[in-house]
């Protein structure tokens, strides 16, 4: 039991990963987004 404890673990540890990966390429991008929409207003 305790290996495939361990296995699990690796497992949510490397979607963790994956998933932070994924928010800061969304939030690179929303920064983008938010600078495009902030001149359009500021025009």
């Amino acid at each position: 039991q305790g290996g495939s404890g361990n296995g699990a673990r690796a497992d949510v540890a490397r979607k963790m990963k994956e998933v932070d990966h994924l928010l800061a390429k969304l939030e690179n991008e929303g920064v983008e987004i938010n600078g495009k929409i902030a001149s359009i207003i500021e025009d």
